[in-house]
C-alpha cells in the first residue's frame, strides 16, 4: 500500500490510482485509490491522509504551470507500481462494461464520489485487473463534441495558451 514519506519519499508497492487534488476534497475510501495533493510546495496547508507531490524528486513548485501533471511527474520519479493511473478529484474514468448515460460531451454525471458511484463505474479490483491486462494504455473515449469538427485534438490546438507542437510531441512519444 501507500506509505507516508519517511527518509526517501513515498513508495506505492502495488497498483494504485492516484487521485489528484488541488483542494481538500472527499476521496472515497477504496484500496485502489490514493489521494495526492498537487502543488503541495505552494500550499499553505497539507491535506491529512494525502500523499503530497513535494516529496522526493518533484516539480511541485511548478504546479501553476503544469497543474495535475506534477503528480504524474512525482509518480514517475517516486512510485513503484505495476501500473500508474490518474484521476482528477472530481473526474473518474469508468471501467463499467456498459456505458453510463452521458451528456453531449460524453461525460456521465453522478451525484458524488462514493462507493455506489465507484461500483457503477466498475472501479473494483477484478473488473479493473481484467481491463488493464488487455491494454498498454487506457484513456477515456472521445466525448461527443457538439460541433463534429471539434475533437479533443483540435480543441487543444485552437486554445490560445496551448501549443500544437507540444501535443504532437506527446503523441509521438506515445
Amino acid at each position: 500500500g501507500a506509505q507516508s514519506p519517511g527518509g526517501g519519499g513515498a513508495v506505492i508497492a502495488e497498483s494504485k490510482l492516484l487521485v489528484r487534488c488541488h483542494q481538500q476534497s472527499p476521496v472515497p475510501s477504496h484500496s485502489l485509490l490514493v489521494p495526492i495533493q498537487v502543488g503541495a510546495a505552494l500550499a499553505e496547508t497539507r491535506f491529512p491522509g494525502f500523499l503530497q507531490d513535494d516529496t522526493g524528486d518533484n516539480i511541485s513548485a511548478k504546479n501553476r504551470s503544469y497543474c495535475e501533471l506534477t503528480a504524474q511527474y512525482w509518480a514517475w520519479k517516486n512510485a513503484d507500481a505495476d501500473y500508474y493511473g490518474f484521476f482528477h478529484y472530481r473526474r473518474y474514468l469508468s471501467f463499467a462494461r456498459e456505458p453510463l448515460p452521458a451528456d453531449a460531451f460524453g461525460e456521465a454525471h453522478l451525484p458524488c464520489n462514493d462507493e455506489a458511484a465507484l461500483q457503477k463505474c466498475g472501479i473494483d479490483g477484478e473488473t479493473m485487473a481484467k481491463t488493464i491486462a488487455q491494454y498498454d494504455l487506457i484513456v477515456p473515449q472521445e466525448g461527443g463534441f457538439p460541433e463534429r469538427s471539434l475533437n479533443l485534438y483540435r480543441q487543444y490546438c485552437i486554445a490560445p495558451v496551448h501549443h500544437k507542437s507540444d501535443l504532437d510531441f506527446v503523441l509521438g512519444v506515445i
